[in-house]
């Protein structure tokens, strides 16, 4: 991965401009020098300060991740399937769309619990989860075990998003 500094810059120095800002004032904002922020808009800076590149993207109205990504300094995550196999009382096997098995396992559970899928009591100690990518593992796990993919997809329901806290419809989640 190269970082690609000169991008950085040049977006930087794009958005102060499109809002109308001097160099001076924008680096007055953000408590850097001017002499600073001329270094960060011609990529020659190669170390910008994090505090500094926060408040510049607060200041511009940038998202410092997909600035970052957008400039090579983070790859950006891939989403792939990855099937859930939920156990309580009884078995469910979920499919969903997420960066890692982690981020599956909290948005399913989060998700059965708000439409109260499976009716979890306080203890969670009979509660198990597993998630893979590999449809041959969940394939075997399905010949093995009778399980079938319950779809969800016409169900009427609302659940809270784990990550922003926004109502969504289950067949927004397409």
């Amino acid at each position: 991965m190269k970082y690609n500094y000169k991008k950085l810059g040049q977006i930087i120095k794009d958005n102060r401009e499109a809002i109308g800002y001097s160099r001076r004032n924008l680096a007055a904002r953000v408590d850097t020098s001017d002499t600073e922020l001329k270094r960060i808009e011609d990529g020659e800076r190669i170390t910008p300060n994090l505090i500094t590149l926060i408040k510049l993207c607060e200041e511009l109205d940038l998202n410092l991740q997909f600035l970052l990504e957008d400039c090579d300094f983070l790859e950006e995550k891939v989403k792939k399937i990855y099937w859930v196999v939920v156990k309580y009382s009884d078995i469910n096997l979920f499919q969903i769309e997420a960066t890692t098995p982690e981020e599956a396992v909290r948005f399913i559970l989060n998700f059965i619990c708000c439409n109260e899928i499976i009716d979890v009591d306080g203890s969670r100690e009979n509660l198990e989860f597993y998630a893979t990518d590999s449809k041959r593992e969940i394939d075997e796990l399905i010949a093995d075990s009778g399980l079938t993919l319950i779809d969800y997809s016409n169900y009427d329901c609302t659940f809270d998003c784990p990550y922003c806290g926004a109502t969504i419809e289950e067949n927004d989640l397409d």
